[in-house]
């Protein structure tokens, strides 16, 4: 332990850990004086409140006494740490745009089939009826046709049967 002396006569911006140990142990040094001297009592409020003190000055101390290269890796995870979250948000926008688009592409593709497949209805329902209509007349056609033979031959036979 350096001489505690010392650490109480540093410029503040320069302890270090150790200093506020080394203070720490003067200060319990005058405290047990006091216990002897006094008794206990003397410091049970007390006593709560300097080890309190002197935790938040340990604190303190190792916050400013941090090394240059401590102090960059912290400010390079600080920065890391903000690129990843920036990154995570990036992919959720992503995966959201993502999932709306499939389902825009899903959508499109189902109107598109479902236009395709009305079209393709229609056309099949046009040909059924030009089909039927030109059955009809081949049909009729047919028929006339078979009525008019029907009639050369009815007359030719009954042309013969003249004879």
């Amino acid at each position: 332990m350096e001489d505690s002396g010392s650490a109480l006569e540093k410029n503040v911006a320069d302890l270090t850990v150790m200093d506020v140990y080394d203070i720490a142990a003067v200060v319990g040094q005058e405290f047990e004086r006091i216990i002897d001297q006094y008794g206990c009592e003397a410091l049970s409020r007390l006593m709560p409140k300097v080890v309190r003190v002197l935790e938040i000055l340990e604190v303190m101390v190792s916050r400013n006494n941090i090394s240059p290269e401590t102090e960059e890796l912290r400010l390079e995870l600080d920065k890391l740490r903000l690129e990843r979250i920036d990154r995570l948000e990036k992919e959720k926008k992503h995966r959201k745009v993502c999932h709306l688009t499939s389902n825009q592409l899903m959508c499109t593709v189902i109107f598109t089939l479902l236009c395709t497949s009305v079209a393709l209805f229609t056309q099949f329902i046009c040909c059924t009826f030009y089909l039927i209509t030109l059955i009809r007349s081949l049909l009729s056609a047919k028929a006339s046709s078979l009525i008019q033979w029907n009639a050369k031959w009815s007359s030719k036979k009954f042309s013969q049967n003249r004879l």
